[in-house]
């Protein structure tokens, strides 16, 4: 078998993903929705024998029932106690596992429950055991591991035959990249849950601020240097305490991180702790030339007192009370923010936000680069009997928990109205899938909402964003969470995906066997040059010296067998 090497990356927010983007309600009409409601057009066919199905109980297609009551296993993560069930339920038994049990006629039961920090470890011990769970939600390495040791089952035709059209349709806009990473041998081993794109760092800053200091918004890295120096040297926090900058501990971050300078770097061409494709060969980011002019001017910046002193220390909560606390008035996230920004209006009604795609490059664009297309791997035990009851549950159970699918559109409104606050991830099989464009999607049906003046026809989240659009138009900031859900939704999209962008393509998000070895290490001693120089431990030729290091401590091996991988591809 030929081996993908590959490393994990963690589930994606729900918040970001599963509400980002939502459809027009079908034409009830029509043939294709007529088939959609009754679950198949060709529910009255013989039962289908094929693949692992042994006995007359299978149907492989969407959503046809199936004839006896299915159950099968999981195991899961201890639950975090926010899931707002009502009385008497629980992980197997809740809205949404019941609406999964009435339309496909299957259960689950959990086989066993860890905690989050030992998740890996139990999977590790039960694959040792050979006793794993008849379905798991995993990361990349637990996916590598049980692929190995030949535990999960060949879904190729079951994604063919049972894969919901909605669900497929998603997958489908992300090319055969996404299909690509769970495909060993040509077999399809996983189904793969997905990371949307348009999730990279944007400026926040302070309008009020520029505003009392006559200042355009900025653009350039040069702009953003001038407008945090401004910011602190005319002290807009009042207390001798403001900072021009909030920064990472971590300095760079990872895709989505809060904090996390990378736009700088890359808008000077350096993309540090990222494998990069230069003149057709594969390299690595953090040791190329252009990393030493990007830490030489974040160092300088960091001397000027233009951001803040105290960065490698904090915590994410202390980062967050710079801005919430008025002592910040820019910062780099995500589109979405955070929902602590709603207690930046509540300290401060006068503050006022915008979001903007900067810094920009030569080209007057943002650079980013691209994420990993795939959040999480549905893998079901190798020999289940009925791994088309588990795809039937897991599209089911999208529809009533996403608001974005006709089919389940009423259980999800009843769901909520009954049980207000009830997470997503409880329902049977949680995947979190939506289309890689998912943003602009969103971005372009609110917009045609607020041009036509209602968003009568569409999904329900749509129909949210643009009430929250309404309400902050007539009672600006008087609702914190409404108005943040209708800046984020409006100049945090438009920022994020309509704005000029250039994505540098990731050719390898993996791991391999050196690195196994060597990268935790090679990792520190890249953060620490970082740190160091920054910080002004070390000047900035300490760079050439990290390069030879790194290089030494197996960078050259890693690099060839990075390159062998993607040529492989």
């Amino acid at each position: 078998m030929k081996k993908r090497i590959i490393v994990f990356t963690l589930l994606v927010c729900m918040m970001v993903s599963m509400a980002a983007c939502g459809e027009k309600t079908p034409d009830p009409t029509s043939e294709a929705t007529k088939q959609t409601e009754t679950g198949s057009s060709n529910e009255t066919e013989e039962v289908q024998l094929t693949g692992t199905c042994q006995d007359t109980g299978c149907v492989w297609d969407p959503y046809t029932p199936m004839k006896e009551t299915v159950t099968f296993t999981k195991g899961i993560q201890t639950s975090s106690g926010n899931e707002n069930y009502a009385a008497g339920d629980n992980i197997e038994n809740n809205p949404f596992t019941r609406y999964v049990e009435e339309t496909v006629n299957v259960k689950t039961k959990i086989k066993w429950e860890v905690d989050s920090n030992n998740y890996n470890q139990k999977v590790s011990l039960s694959i040792a055991a050979k006793d794993i769970p008849d379905v798991m939600l995993v990361n990349r390495q637990v996916f590598e591991e049980l692929v190995e040791n030949d535990l999960i089952a060949d879904l190729t035709e079951v994604y063919e035959k049972c894969i919901s059209d909605e669900i497929r349709d998603q997958m489908d806009s992300y090319g055969q990249r996404l299909l690509d990473q769970v495909t060993v041998d040509g077999k399809i081993m996983a189904i793969p849950g997905t990371s949307i794109a348009g999730q990279h760092n944007i400026l926040w800053i302070r309008q009020d601020w520029l505003d009392k200091l006559n200042l355009e918004v900025p653009k350039t890295v040069e702009d953003i240097i001038n407008v945090a120096r401004a910011f602190v040297e005319n002290d807009m926090a009042g207390d001798g305490k403001t900072v021009g900058l909030p920064m990472l501990d971590k300095v760079v971050g990872d895709y989505n991180s809060q904090y996390g300078f990378y736009t700088i770097f890359s808008a000077m061409g350096a993309w540090p702790r990222r494998w990069i494709e230069r003149d057709g060969k594969v390299v690595y980011g953090s040791v190329q030339p252009e990393m030493k002019d990007a830490l030489k001017l974040i160092a300088d910046m960091y001397a000027e007192g233009l951001i803040d002193k105290e960065f490698a220390v904090r915590k994410g909560g202390d980062r967050n009370e710079l801005v919430v606390s008025g002592h910040a008035g820019m910062a780099f996230l995500p589109w979405y923010g955070g929902a602590f920004m709603t207690d930046s209006v509540k300290n401060d009604p006068e503050a006022e936000w915008t979001l903007v795609s900067a810094p920009v490059g030569s080209d007057g664009k943002l650079h980013v680069f691209s994420q990993d297309p795939v959040s999480q791997f549905v893998v079901i035990r190798k020999d289940f009997e009925h791994p088309e009851a588990i795809i039937k549950a897991m599209n089911a159970g999208w529809d009533a928990s996403s608001g974005r699918s006709e089919r389940g559109a009423e259980a999800y409104q009843s769901i909520y109205a009954e049980n207000p606050g009830l997470i997503w991830s409880v329902t049977t099989v949680p995947i979190n899938v939506d289309y890689e464009d998912a943003l602009k999607r969103g971005y372009d049906k609110l917009m045609a909402a607020i041009e036509a003046g209602s968003a009568e026809g569409y999904t329900t989240d749509v129909q949210q964003w643009y009430s929250s659009w309404v309400y902050d138009q007539e009672h600006h900031k008087e609702d914190p969470a409404r108005w943040r859900e209708a800046l984020m939704r409006t100049q945090g999209m438009q920022a994020a995906v309509i704005d000029p962008y250039e994505t540098e393509i990731i050719p390898f998000y993996g791991i391999t066997d050196t690195m196994s070895q060597k990268w935790t290490s090679m990792e520190d001693l890249e953060l620490n040059m970082m740190l160091q120089i920054i910080m002004g431990e070390k000047p900035i030729d300490e760079f050439d010296n990290f390069v030879e290091t790194w290089k030494a401590m197996g960078g050259d091996t890693i690099t060839a067998e990075v390159q062998a991988v993607v040529d492989a591809q």
